[in-house]
């Protein structure tokens, strides 16, 4: 991705921003073939790049380590979670929320003793509302990178040679991938199996970033491979193959490692290329890429407003204010405005933000 370091950040910043893209699209564009596609790469690019910037020096600081993550992930996770808990009855008299498609039942108003329970599971990292869907993220990102760091000091403590650490610690990885393949497709029936099952998936596409990250110098980032890349998720989409890491649903495991790794070659060489061009739409996606998490947070509820000019426009009855995440008519081109709303809407408040916080510091 180039020797500066300017434009090492830019171009990373700019793959989180087309990962962004990606996973606004998925949830705008249900129903239609976009969705397939960009569950391909989505959210994994995300995990594939933090994968690419972990540093394993960091295992000699175990508690500097924990506390940025539970600050950067968990500390987010549970304030907005106990926000929007608190606010459930009142999303349902809003005509918010109104059926659980996950559970396939009716969403109620919670009581003062099923609140409790709810807010205990938000702490504990089991639960978000169905508004805060992308939530998920956060736990996946956090939980993996956990045991990634856990698996790494292991090895680095248990090895002779940084050689051996690292057999060890890819060998590790590839059975517990394994595992979560083997359970994701014949499921034990284990409680809370679903949490070890993402976290092991996550945990090896952290890895994939790693391995990219070790064997860099080895993996030119070529226009035509990244082309062969896009052809070859197309054509997955076009066969309606599905994963959706969020859901556990993987497929064949090894379709599933073809397709997170076809996906991330094409977005890391994608914006590398757009690095080196340094104009207006680099400084765009750069900033939209140090802006993510706002967006994963903020664009379903963002959804809503094109949902209420939608429903004016095809004169849709109230109900169809609860719709999640979109009201899905499996329309060419709704997505469009969908997307358009979920990622400038979030982005327009941190400019704001970004906006008051310098006029404060002058």
């Amino acid at each position: 991705m180039g020797t500066g370091t300017h434009h090492h950040d830019t171009a990373f910043s700019i793959v989180k921003a087309l990962g962004i893209v990606a996973v606004v699209i998925s949830h705008a564009a249900i129903l239609t073939p976009l969705e397939t596609f960009t569950y391909y790469f989505n959210t994994a690019v995300f995990f594939f790049v933090a994968g690419y910037f972990f540093d394993d020096g960091q295992t000699a600081a175990p508690g500097r380590f924990i506390g940025r993550k539970l600050r950067r992930l968990y500390l987010p996770y549970v304030v907005l979670g106990t926000l929007f808990v608190l606010l459930h009855n009142r999303f349902l008299e809003w005509h918010l929320i109104a059926y659980d498609f996950s559970a396939r039942e009716a969403i109620l108003p919670y009581d003062t003793p099923e609140l409790l329970r709810t807010l205990g599971r938000v702490f504990l990292f089991l639960h978000h509302e169905q508004m805060q869907a992308p939530f998920w993220f956060l736990q996946g990102l956090f939980l993996g990178l956990m045991l990634f760091f856990c698996i790494t000091l292991a090895t680095r403590k248990l090895a002779p040679t940084p050689t051996v650490a690292e057999r060890l610690r890819g060998g590790s990885i590839l059975f517990l991938f394994t595992v979560a393949m083997l359970l994701a497709r014949h499921p034990s029936g284990i409680p809370g199996e679903w949490i070890a099952v993402r976290t092991f998936a996550i945990t090896g596409i952290i890895y994939l970033g790693k391995l990219f990250r070790i064997f860099r110098a080895r993996l030119p980032l070529d226009g035509r491979i990244a082309t062969l890349c896009l052809v070859i998720l197309l054509a997955a989409a076009a066969a309606g193959c599905r994963i959706n890491l969020g859901g556990r649903l993987f497929g064949n495991p090894v379709l599933f490692v073809v397709l997170v790794c076809t996906g991330c070659y094409m977005l890391v060489t994608a914006a590398s290329r757009l690095a080196a061009t340094g104009n207006r739409l680099t400084r765009m996606l750069d900033y939209t890429g140090r802006h993510t998490m706002a967006i994963m947070l903020w664009h379903i509820p963002a959804f809503k407003l094109v949902i209420l000019f939608q429903m004016w426009v095809c004169d849709y009855p109230p109900r169809y204010l609860a719709c999640h995440p979109v009201i899905p008519t499996g329309s060419p081109w709704w997505w469009i405005p969908y997307t358009v709303v979920g990622i400038t809407l979030p982005l327009g408040f941190c400019l704001l933000y970004d906006r008051l916080i310098r006029s404060v510091r002058w």
